[in-house]
């Protein structure tokens, strides 16, 4: 859901075909690798409407995101990778919220006071400013409660051993009864089988700009290392174009040739500029 391939545990199983599109030797992964590949996939992003094919539900990037040109809240205005749990506000955490002023410390918040903290205007306000998910809905009914029109907010999340979190949540229902639970250890990107955005706070990735991924060559070197593998097939063409390829306009296009189908494939890359030292301020945004 990072965009990011990563393993511990390097296994040869299946291909799949991708599209280098460029390199940085200096972004750093979620798991620790230093450079890698950027390539273009053809994966699809956000939750498969079909359950059962929740291992194929993706997340990805900008390719501005990967060559480190804007930050990690700009990018959620991008590609805002909603089934992301790395991307959802803890709004009752220890480490989310500071004393108010108005009650108790942190440490000792009763379940009514969380609840006034995540649903107070301003902590919206905070969790939109980061372009975070904040309230949450239970899918899974044998860990919370899947009834309609239950809130359920992000406490926080532990990281353990292994890659492993715990995450922590807070479920006010219908009849206002509250409760917390902490979801068993799991990997970050195992987390949506059980817990998903509500659904006014899912927001797609901009299918222009998003669609990127991270190959680590730590990974390329483990794979390719392994005995017996054969791993990898790169293919390159380079092509020498005529200058009648290009579609000129109508005034430069010699008359001898039909544009049409070059202009109706033909398709301009959007860009998303962010101005100024805050610009998620923007509402415009």
């Amino acid at each position: 859901m990072e965009g990011e391939f990563f393993s511990r545990d390097p296994e040869i199983d299946g291909g799949h075909a991708m599209t280098v599109v460029g390199y940085n030797d200096i972004f750093r992964s979620k798991a620790g690798d230093m450079g890698g590949w950027i390539v273009k996939n053809s994966w699809w992003d956000g939750k498969s409407i079909n359950p059962k094919q929740y291992k194929h539900a993706r997340g990805s990037h900008s390719m501005a995101y990967f060559m480190l040109e804007i930050s990690d809240t700009d990018e959620r205005a991008v590609c805002p990778n909603s089934y992301n749990p790395r991307n959802w506000y803890p709004c009752a955490g220890q480490n989310a919220v500071m004393n108010d002023g108005n009650g108790p410390a942190p440490s000792a918040y009763t379940f009514e006071h969380m609840v006034k903290i995540c649903t107070n205007p301003l902590t919206t306000d905070f969790a939109q400013n980061q372009r975070r998910v904040l309230q949450l809905t239970c899918r899974d009914s044998e860990v919370c409660n899947t009834e309609s029109g239950s809130q359920l907010f992000l406490i926080n999340a532990t990281a353990l051993a292994g890659g492993l979190n715990r995450m922590c949540f807070l479920e006010q229902l219908i009849d206002k009864s509250l409760s917390s639970f902490c979801l068993p250890p799991l990997m970050v990107d195992d987390v949506p089988r059980f817990i998903t955005p509500a659904d006014h706070e899912v927001k797609e990735n901009d299918r222009d700009l998003c669609g990127f991924y991270f190959f680590p060559y730590k990974l390329l070197e483990e794979t390719t290392s392994m005995i017996g593998a054969q791993t990898y097939d790169v293919q390159g063409f380079e092509i020498d174009w005529s200058p009648s390829s290009y579609d000129h306009g109508d005034q430069l296009n010699p008359p001898v040739f039909d544009y049409s189908a070059i202009r109706h494939s033909t398709h301009k890359q959007r860009g998303r500029h962010f101005p100024g030292d805050l610009p998620n301020q923007d509402s415009r945004q």
